[in-house]
């Protein structure tokens, strides 16, 4: 690439970096939005109506019509068909028009409305109510719209097994103990509110009969799935004689338990938790008076964030989670691969807000210890997963929970992969035994055409850039026969102008792996891979590099509501469409900082690489433009 070519990929960088900045908050971190699917929002107006809370202020102080707001949210979701989808451009999810047509009519939505109808249309084409997945089954039957014998029994009791039984946390993902725990006591409990007959929804089931049993899994079979719903069957037959002897003692360790960790703001920066746990609280008999229910409470609202709809009228959407931890890592990551080290502010405020969430002396050892921990997490087959450690032992996925979460989260191509580039950092090499393992790992997860499943990324340009990079970081040599034909399914799939683009589709279909709109972080993760298997003077590397560039947003665009409608700061990216997934809870998932973290990062490597130094070490005195959070 001539000198020119190169001047103007160093600007793309430097307003890279300027964007980075702009967002960085004055604490040093960053966090942007993550967006979910619309059983965010249903199932936070399903969840103040089971506390009784339609009618009631906010727990700052808010009125009703911040639910109002919540409920336009959902219904600027709905798709064309009246159903509501697991993201922009998916298929109709039933469990998800469920909860929409339900929320919404206890919101005060006339059901004869032609939005209702639609909605009322979808779900009964596609098997009506009483095929909801698990999950949705636990809010119905807390608003009395069908059987508690038709949702999944989770005993108390569970609290009271040691760590090295089969469902204990040893065995299945650090949120799934979590989840059981509080699960047990609603399903234990039964809190049901009685809806007036015309705030039901009996309209949309096919067959009322099946509003008492769940129903027939579809697509499964076999001794495993019999194990499953006998258990279940069994645990039914326990309830109904009150238990084991030991039952009130497990709901009082169970209730104690949330409480404390409900005290230490366990719960609040993630939504599934801290609904749930409002709702067994609830159960248990407590309410808002109580210091650690109005700590969930609160941290749960501060996931609500104020938006404009297509039509510039304010929504309020609610958020997954937040994940300033990532946000700030990977923003701090791009920042360092540019050349910038403690002595730029931005660089030295990131680190210095990280190492203050590191608080305790044990952490900090953990910390230091570095590679322990990391090998200590690696899963049986040799891979991680993004959770916790998890044994290769099958029968937790017997248990009956809620069918939309998996109870063992298996490992993934893409954190496997991520976590040997950290690895390497420490200078662990294919040489190191559970190094070799993990890398072996990749090679049996490989699909035939060369590319890796993703479970935190769309899809498989995200996991064959993590599993190329942390093989190859480790010591692999990228000629190897195994990365060469990642390098040529890459190849295959990269667009004519440079770009790579897949859609969420290909997590159910594999055939359009692959495929989809351009977007800049995608083809950022196309562009990493691509340069450790062929090196930066790869004409497709180049191309990706170019596209970046050529599409950043400019001063005039950035400001463009119909160009920019995320209102990101000029040097960053539009990027409309859902890259991200958080596969074992079945989210789909559009982190807002992708689009501008991963595109730096990518130039970034390929400027250094290209000039044999820091890609833009000037800048290291430049100031940051800090927001307040």
């Amino acid at each position: 690439m001539d000198a020119a070519s190169t001047d103007r990929i160093e600007y793309s960088l430097r307003r890279g970096v300027g964007a980075l900045r702009h967002l960085q908050r004055s604490d040093g971190s960053w966090c942007g939005m993550i967006e979910g699917d619309s059983t965010l929002e249903s199932e936070y107006l399903l969840m103040k109506f089971i506390l009784h809370q339609e009618s009631a202020s906010m727990v700052d102080g808010r009125g009703r019509d911040t639910l109002d707001r919540i409920a336009a949210g959902l219904r600027s979701l709905q798709r064309t068909d009246g159903a509501w989808g697991a993201c922009p451009g998916s298929g109709p999810d039933l469990s998800a028009t469920v909860k929409g047509y339900l929320a919404l009519k206890l919101m005060g939505d006339d059901p004869e409305s032609p939005h209702m109808r639609a909605a009322r249309k979808s779900v009964l084409a596609n098997g009506g109510a009483e095929c909801s997945d698990d999950a949705t089954r636990i809010y119905l039957a807390c608003l009395g719209q069908l059987s508690w014998n038709a949702v999944a029994s989770i005993p108390p009791e569970i609290i009271l097994l040691p760590d090295w039984f089969v469902v204990r946390a040893l065995h299945a993902g650090a949120w799934t103990p979590s989840m059981l725990q509080i699960l047990s006591v609603v399903t234990t409990r039964r809190p049901t509110r009685r809806l007036p007959s015309e705030c039901g929804i009996k309209e949309l089931y096919v067959d009322r009969s099946k509003r008492n049993r769940r129903p027939d899994p579809v697509g499964t079979s076999g001794a495993r799935e019999r194990l499953r719903r006998g258990i279940d069957r069994g645990l039914k037959l326990l309830d109904a004689f009150g238990g084991t002897p030991l039952r009130g003692i497990a709901l009082r360790r169970a209730v104690d338990w949330m409480l404390r960790s409900a005290s230490t703001g366990g719960f609040g920066g993630h939504f599934a938790s801290a609904a749930s746990l409002q709702i067994a609280l609830h159960a248990m008999g407590r309410n808002r008076s109580d210091p650690a229910f109005r700590r969930v409470e609160r941290e749960l609202d501060e996931l609500l964030v104020e938006v404009s709809n297509d039509h510039g009228e304010p929504i309020i959407r609610m958020q997954p989670g937040r994940s300033p931890a990532w946000d700030t890592g990977n923003a701090l990551d791009s920042l360092r691969a540019c050349g910038l080290d403690e002595h730029d502010p931005s660089v030295r405020a990131a680190a210095d807000w990280l190492q203050g969430r590191r608080d305790s002396a044990e952490e900090q050892a953990r910390v230091r210890r570095g590679v322990i921990p990391m090998l200590q997490s690696q899963n049986d087959d040799g891979g991680w997963s993004g959770f916790d450690r998890t044994t290769g032992r099958w029968m937790p996925e017997c248990v009956p929970l809620a069918d939309r979460h998996a109870v063992r989260h298996r490992s993934c191509p893409d954190v496997t992969g991520l976590m040997l580039e950290r690895l390497a950092r420490h200078g662990c090499t294919v040489q190191h035994p559970d190094v070799g393992r993990a890398v072996s790992y990749l090679r049996r997860k490989q699909t035939r055409d060369g590319a890796w499943t993703g479970g935190w990324g769309v899809n498989y340009i995200h996991g064959t850039w993590r599993a190329v990079v942390g093989s190859i970081r480790s010591g692999v040599e990228p000629s190897e026969q195994w990365l060469q034909r990642a390098g040529l399914w890459l190849r295959s799939v990269q667009k004519t102008n440079g770009a790579f683009g897949e859609s969420p589709d290909s997590l159910q279909d594999s055939s359009v792996k692959g495929q989809g709109p351009a977007s800049a972080s995608q083809t950022a993760w196309g562009a990493m891979a691509m340069q450790a298997i062929y090196g930066h003077g790869d004409e497709g590397v180049r191309r990706a590099i170019d596209w970046l560039a050529a599409t950043q947003l400019a001063d005039g665009e950035a400001s463009d509501s119909t160009i920019n409608p995320d209102g990101d700061p000029a040097g960053s990216w539009s990027e409309p469409w859902w890259t991200g997934v958080d596969l074992p809870r079945g989210l789909h998932l559009r982190f807002h900082m992708h689009r501008l973290c991963y595109p730096v990062l990518a130039i970034a490597c390929w400027l250094e690489a290209e000039r044999g130094c820091p890609a833009i070490e000037p800048m290291v005195r430049m100031e940051p433009k800090l927001i307040t959070p």
